[in-house]
């Protein structure tokens, strides 16, 4: 007689060597349910007008980079989309939704097919899970759904993952990718450097991976060292387009006038405190799952005593963070508005919560295994260091909670990769439990 499966038995997890096209077609199918009703809002409108006031593309393009930003690129793109049905733009937004699910659940087994992976119809299903009801709607809704915002933040990310695969490839497992593949990246960095979220993005962690990989492989690839400094080099010149002092002026004046008596501590500090106020604001479901299953894949993984430990106690910080309002001593973190009046207690919450951040960063760092950890510590560590640097931006504040979309897509990694790790070695152990049931069989018989 047959045994009853388990979850561990399911088509979800054992997946290798199935195509996964049922699965995305599902997600897309999501995606375009989700993009069904996406409208013109706010800036739309105003995209719609200044194109037409300038006559054509050269000219607004010309009025764009001296008087508002550097993001030429991507809101040309938009603005082409914009003079187009809607359904165009949704469709495509759906399948680069898509595609932004699968390159989380990619990345999060180390670059390899997925479809050859063990479970990774599972890894494909939490990723939507994940992006679709964990992100809240306060973001997703000015950020994945909304036109001008989506051709940055859904459509920049995927460029940026697609730009950072070949450095990626060399850290993980020395090898390099194909001719087609390298010049898409070139392509897919230059998009990504037209957002200067995910081209500092890419900057930063495309750097980390190479100085990784050097120290792990004893050598440089050539490939990777151009794409990063091309990506570098044109990140900046998207930065220093006349229209960002333009746009600087004209928030810090309208958000923060006091922004300008601030030295280059104060503006760190506004950076952190901003960051901390959202590690239990918007970004807490996000938090809670990582290090919630950091704790998980310590605990399933036997680490020594101390690592399980701490990383135990970052996931009950987190999780009591739900009661922050009444637990002061441990969240009352500086106020950004009263940054030259923190007393006592503020001090101590923002030593606590930056010492649990960095205690987080380092037990991923050092025991997740596989030779992985730089890449999801410092992923982690990148998608709050985003946020950081906004006190030196001329977006602090209007910016602040679109941002955590970036944050968001980021964490999904290390919880993918985690989980998968989970369910490895619950079907390891359950493997040698009936190996064992087995042998004790065939003894008595």
């Amino acid at each position: 007689m047959k045994k009853p499966g388990t979850v561990l038995h399911s088509k979800l997890v054992h997946s290798a060597g199935k195509p996964l096209f049922p699965a995305f077609a599902f997600l897309l199918l999501i995606g375009i349910l989700m993009n069904r009703r996406l409208g013109l809002m706010a800036d739309d409108f105003s995209f719609i007008k200044i194109f037409r006031e300038d006559g054509n593309i050269i000219n607004w393009l010309s009025h764009y980079w001296n008087i508002w930003s550097g993001r030429v690129l991507p809101h040309a793109l938009l603005v082409f989309f914009l003079n187009l049905p809607p359904l165009v733009f949704n469709i495509l937004n759906a399948v680069l939704t898509t595609v932004l699910i699968g390159q989380m659940a990619f990345y999060a087994v180390r670059g390899r097919k997925i479809e050859q992976t063990s479970g990774g119809a599972m890894l494909i299903f939490a990723g939507a899970v994940f992006y679709y009801l964990l992100i809240p709607a306060e973001i997703s809704s000015i950020t994945a759904f909304w036109r001008t915002a989506a051709i940055l933040y859904v459509w920049g990310t995927v460029a940026f993952l697609f730009a950072l695969y070949p450095i990626y490839r060399f850290y993980a497992c020395g090898k390099d990718v194909s001719a087609g593949w390298k010049i898409a990246s070139f392509f897919c960095a230059f998009y990504a450097a037209g957002f200067e979220e995910t081209g500092a993005f890419f900057c930063a962690l495309a750097f980390i991976l190479l100085i990784a990989g050097a120290i792990k492989r004893k050598r440089l690839p050539a490939c990777g060292v151009l794409l990063w400094a091309f990506g570098t080099l044109v990140t900046f010149f998207f930065i220093l387009a006349p229209g960002n002092t333009v746009r600087f002026k004209e928030e810090i004046l309208y958000w923060m006038p006091y922004y300008g008596s601030f030295s280059i501590m104060d503006r760190l500090f506004l950076g952190i405190s901003h960051t901390q106020q959202y590690t239990i604001g918007f970004l807490q479901p996000a938090m809670i799952v990582l290090s919630a299953t950091v704790f998980a894949a310590m605990m399933f993984l036997k680490r020594p005593l101390l690592v399980r430990a701490v990383s135990g106690l970052t996931f009950a910080y987190f999780l009591l963070s739900l009661f922050s309002k009444n637990i002061p001593v441990l969240y009352a973190y500086a106020d950004v508005d009263s940054v030259f009046a923190y007393g006592l207690s503020n001090w101590i919450a923002s030593f606590i919560g930056l010492f649990m951040i960095f205690t987080l960063f380092f037990v991923m760092l050092l025991f997740s295994g596989r030779g992985n950890g730089a890449f999801l510590a410092f992923i982690f560590a990148g998608s709050l260091m985003e946020l950081v640097v906004l006190g030196f931006t001329t977006t602090v504040v209007p910016s602040m909670q679109r941002c955590c979309f970036l944050s968001y897509t980021m964490i999904e990694i290390p919880v993918l990769y985690y989980l998968r790790m989970i369910f490895r070695v619950l079907r390891i152990r359950e493997r040698s439990g009936r190996l064992k049931e087995a042998h004790k069989t065939k003894k008595s018989t």
